[in-house]
């Protein structure tokens, strides 16, 4: 029973420990879904940006630009849901896997046509070539969970200090 006088003071020291870990358990995903959203944006920043900034891709349809954000979302007491905001999941999955090269459908030549038969001008659309990915959403989730075990660590031996000191 340690330091306890009685079973009673070991029972109320168990339950407290209990309370502490909870709160803990809470405190920690928190703290992991912050570290993973900081991840993303260190990775995007280093994988996409110019400078430095993260900016995601621009060109993007309608919009122009699209950010490369995630979300996090509670599942239950212990764990916790990183994914991309639903309108920046295309961008996320072409940072990550690339893009097929596609034909150039959309090309249109304008300007006029010269006598030989030749068009002069230039065109309009873009070219939708392949892409390699450069597997940012890999290196967000390891920029992310980097600290956590040791984070976990501090913090139960840091709630079960409290509720047995």
């Amino acid at each position: 029973m340690g330091t306890s006088r009685s079973a009673a003071q070991f029972v109320g020291k168990i339950n407290a420990a209990t309370k502490a870990v909870q709160k803990a358990r809470q405190d920690i995903l928190r703290e992991a879904e912050q570290e993973m959203k900081a991840g993303a944006v260190k990775a995007v920043a280093a994988d996409l940006s110019v400078t430095g900034t993260p900016e995601g891709f621009s060109g993007w349809r309608p919009t122009g630009v699209v950010p490369l954000e995630v979300r996090g979302k509670n599942q239950g007491d212990d764990s916790v849901l990183i994914q991309p905001s639903p309108q920046s999941r295309g961008p996320w999955r072409v940072a990550q896997d690339g893009r097929r090269g596609g034909g150039a459908f959309d090309l249109i030549q304008v300007g006029r046509v010269r006598k030989n038969g030749t068009r002069r001008g230039r065109s309009r659309g873009r070219n939708q070539g392949g892409t390699g990915g450069k597997g940012t959403w890999d290196d967000a989730v390891e920029l992310g969970t980097a600290k956590l075990p040791k984070k976990v660590r501090s913090e139960i031996a840091s709630a079960m200090k409290g509720a047995f000191k």
